[in-house]
């Protein structure tokens, strides 16, 4: 059977998408940050699928369905560990800067510092 121009499309398009997919779920998971994932990649990679998944339920072809709906699912799953990753390392940095700030209390009358045993340092400037 001869494949037609859609037809290839359409498979280029899928194994495409799917081979694509693996490094950047492998690269989440074992650094547990998100931060050189775009969100404009992620949004088009939503529309990739989106648009496989169209072509393969019209052509009731479920080989392609099937693995292009998990597929979908997976950077669905991406772009939210995305959004909680980055949620969580801005509140870690906003959390360290406000400890910085603290630290650095009152210069004229002494500076607070933790030291390598967590108790409190103060030093005066007299």
């Amino acid at each position: 059977m001869i494949a037609s121009p859609l037809d290839i499309i359409g498979f280029v398009g899928g194994t495409t998408i799917s081979l694509s997919l693996i490094p950047q779920v492998y690269k989440t998971f074992h650094s547990k940050s998100a931060g050189d994932i775009s969100y404009y990649y992620q949004a088009i990679y939503i529309v990739g699928c989106t648009l496989t998944l169209i072509y393969a339920a019209a052509l009731r072809l479920w080989p392609v369905y099937i693995p292009i709906t998990l597929e979908l699912t997976l950077i669905i799953s991406l772009t939210v560990m995305k959004v909680i990753f980055d949620r969580r390392e801005k509140k870690e940095k906003q959390e360290l800067l406000k400890n910085n700030e603290e630290e650095d209390i009152d210069e004229e009358h002494g500076v607070i510092r933790k030291d390598n045993d967590g108790e409190d340092d103060i030093s005066s400037k007299d």
